[in-house]
């Protein structure tokens, strides 16, 4: 049935009276969360449904949380606080739900905060459509050090359409609440009423282990009439390290819940209406237990493996599971599993890790290209991370053909994080990485990639890389620097030039022994990983091969003007790349930093000051990583510096008196040089001139120039230019390109900086 919209005068008359229960009673319990309390707290507090008792349990914390809720209750005669004997997060709650008087009951947790409106407009559908359960959507979100918040929207309610959303209905008539949403008891309220009557409550098991996993089955199975909501009020913090989530100790925790919930079940007295859920209750927890697995390591959790793996058959066998309750990607891990093709075992050669995100119009083209490899024993593991195409369907349907591809899905959390995941679950010897728009350009690049590492007991192994336009035409192929010509073993030192990752196969034991990740940036996180492994890998098998095509006009990034995020995320990528190569004395990786760098400031169209601001810190710890270790590099030895010193001396030989120089500049470039600034600025003009009006070999040095942005950059840091033809200059918008006349007028700085990066080897 369709809710009508509740007449809010009746109930805003009930809310003023006195007497009345509370419409609605928050629980929040909480134990040592100082840092997050009183943000959870105002976000409750101040509410919009004003006739709302807060009850907080607090577990005994002593880092000041205890003391900050009983300042709340001392202004708010709403707030209670209840003091719990138990450092268990379902007694906690199960105090909470004694004490309470609400006809409903909501949930905060103490390092979450929701929406003013949240219990107002959900309390409202409630009565409107007399619903035992209301439930909305959530966003996930992180907090940078500064305040920064990264929110993405999670929906608890996976492949629902539209019409599904403010309708009455009982769950058991739509199981995919049960197969696909997620677990999460804190994004709505329920009807107190039912609780109590059934004796729903928490399972008491130590910590906070999973026990809002049984609440919501049980609440599940008595709701008889559901309501969801698509709006978002519930923000959910990931960053939490003491959270349960991020807690690896925990292994068996979400096990143990089970065994507490299925034990519940067996009393359940409505068989028939068990028999809906049952198959997907134990779907979810098949698919739960791969999660946490995938979070802790295949190798840290070969027990719980086994353990999964019988208890996968014993269902299977008595006819409980079917494909149908579970994800195609997880169902077809688990028939893996019980084939003996467990995680870690030989057969698998390479696990392929494809992170997707509405990608519909490219990922059937990359899926054909991978399982078209002539090398059988891989994996395909696509992450989808949150799409809201059809990406989903396209993987599942190739998964249910296919056992090699594995879906993972999450929340839209970040390509970094998709890759992340995929790798703890990988169980291949080596793993490749491939964006989803891309291919790869011959059958047999993944079995020569192999074959060269194995053959040769390396670590990793790598080839070359083209681009592709959207039409399927070559439109680059790598520089000849950039291009392996022989196969050879080659160490990292001797190769720094091109930073593209996905040419390259890497060690899965290497990477997940020293725990090597994409770092948390959502720009430029692949270059940090690229040098981490390889630095670690200490050696490759370069391979004369076309081994990844790349496309391109897809993916360019369309930078914007205040678009601080990426624009500090790409900042704190190169300037963690350049931290990598000072700490591993690697001159060439710390030139593509600052080519990098340069190269970034380049693209920023129209950066405005407020951006600039925000990102001047991360800016800054760049530029002095990179001036400091030209400062202490021991590349250099002192006879090349002497060398260096004395090409430069001979190049004064050649130039014309200060005065002649000084009018050639005005009349050349139409720049009055001041006197006071002296000879040195000026010799970067007349050396280009030199050169250019020499032989035909030295106009050749003009394409060696370093990119334009560093030229840019150089003229304010190194020669000190302010201005530049009337406009004012400094190292800030010394990337924007249309200021100037022309790139010609900037040739002279990039034959400088040849000349000095030449004199130097």
């Amino acid at each position: 049935m369709n809710i009508e919209k509740h007449n809010t005068e009746s109930r805003i008359e009930e809310e003023e009276g006195s007497g009345f229960a509370p419409f609605v009673s928050v629980l929040m319990p909480s134990l040592n969360t100082v840092r997050y309390i009183r943000e959870a707290l105002d976000s409750v507090v101040n509410q919009t449904l004003k006739n709302i008792e807060i009850i907080c349990i607090d577990a005994g914390s002593t880092d000041g949380t205890r003391e900050i809720i009983a300042e709340y209750a001392g202004r708010d005669k709403r707030v209670r606080v209840i003091d719990s004997s138990v450092r268990s997060y379902g007694y906690q709650m199960n105090l909470g739900l004694a004490a309470a008087k609400g006809r409903y009951i909501g949930i905060v947790e103490p390092d979450d905060h929701v929406l003013p409106e949240m219990y107002e407009e959900l309390y409202d559908r409630a009565i409107a459509g007399d619903a035992d359960i209301v439930k909305g959507n959530c966003n996930f979100f992180t907090a940078d050090e500064d305040g920064t918040v990264v929110s993405q929207h999670c929906s608890l309610f996976l492949g629902w359409g539209g019409g599904k959303y403010e309708r009455v209905f009982d769950v058991a008539d739509s199981p995919e609440v049960i197969k696909e949403g997620t677990l999460g008891t804190w994004s709505g309220i329920y009807r107190r009423k039912l609780l109590m009557e059934n004796h729903v409550r928490y399972n008491e098991s130590a910590g906070a282990s999973f026990q809002d996993t049984g609440f919501f089955f049980q609440t599940a199975l008595f709701a008889r009439r559901f309501i969801a909501v698509e709006k978002a009020y519930y923000n959910y913090r990931t960053d939490n390290p003491a959270s349960s989530r991020n807690d690896k100790s925990k292994l068996m925790a979400l096990w143990k819940e089970y065994e507490f919930l299925f034990d519940w079940l067996s009393g359940y007295s409505d068989k028939r209406r068990l028999s809906v859920f049952e198959p997907y209750i134990q779907g979810r927890f098949f698919s739960g237990n791969l999660w946490l697995i995938g979070r802790i390591g295949l190798e840290s959790s070969a027990e719980l493996v086994d353990m999964v793996k019988r208890r996968f058959l014993e269902s299977v066998t008595a006819g409980i599971v079917r494909r149908r309750h579970m994800p195609a990607g997880e169902w077809n891990t688990l028939v893996s599993w019980t084939k003996n093709d467990i995680p870690g075992s030989s057969r698998c050669r390479i696990s392929v890790v494809v992170p997707c995100f509405n990608v519909d119009r490219y990922v059937e083209a990359c899926l054909d290209s991978v399982l078209g490899q002539t090398l059988n024993e891989l994996e395909c593991l696509c992450v989808d991370d949150g799409s809201t195409d059809n990406t989903v369907e396209i993987i599942r349907r190739y998964a249910e053909k296919d056992p090699r591809i594995r879906l993972i899905e999450q929340p839209h959390m970040g390509v970094y994080e998709a890759r992340n995941r995929a790798m703890r679950e990988a169980r291949g010897e080596f793993i490749a990485f491939m964006d989803p728009d891309d291919l790869y350009p011959s059958k047999d690049v993944l079995a020569r990639l192999y074959s060269s590492a194995k053959d040769n007991g390396l670590l990793a192994s790598g080839g070359s890389l083209q681009t592709f336009t959207p039409d399927g035409k070559v439109s680059y192929v790598q520089k000849p620097k950039n291009t392996f010509k022989i196969e050879k073993t080659m160490r990292f030192s001797e190769y720094q030039w091109a930073l593209a990752y996905v040419r390259f196969i890497y060690s899965r034991a290497l990477l997940q022994r020293l725990e090597i990740c994409f770092p948390p940036f959502g720009r430029f996180q692949d270059p940090p990983f690229m040098a981490a492994a390889l630095i670690a890998a200490e050696e490759f098998r370069a391979i004369p091969d076309i081994v990844y095509s790349y496309r391109i006009g897809y993916k360019k990034v369309d930078w914007k003007s205040g678009d601080c995020i990426r624009f500090r995320d790409a900042l704190k990528g190169i300037g963690m790349l350049a931290s990598q190569a000072a700490q591993a004395d690697l001159p060439g990786l710390m030139e593509c930093a600052e080519s990098e760098l340069a190269a970034h400031l380049n693209r920023v169209v129209k950066p405005d000051e407020g951006m600039l601001a925000t990102c001047a810190d991360e800016l800054a710890a760049v530029r002095e990583t990179i001036a400091r270790f030209k400062v202490e590099s021991k590349c250099l030895s002192e006879k090349n510096m002497a060398c260096s010193r004395n090409r430069k001396i001979s190049v004064l030989k050649i130039f014309l008196p200060y005065s002649f120089m000084r009018w050639w500049v005005a009349k050349r470039y139409g720049y009055a040089w001041p006197e006071s600034k002296g000879i040195k600025g000026l010799l970067p003009f007349f050396l280009v001139s030199s050169l250019l009006n020499r032989t035909s070999t030295d106009r050749s040095l003009v394409k060696y120039l370093l990119p334009y942005g560093i030229m840019c950059e150089r003229m304010f840091t190194q020669y000190g230019y302010t201005e530049w033809n009337g406009v004012p200059l400094d190292a800030r918008h010394s990337s924007h390109p249309s200021k100037f006349v022309s790139r010609r007028s900037l040739l002279p700085f990039g034959v400088v900086l040849f000349l000095d990066k030449y004199s130097q080897k």
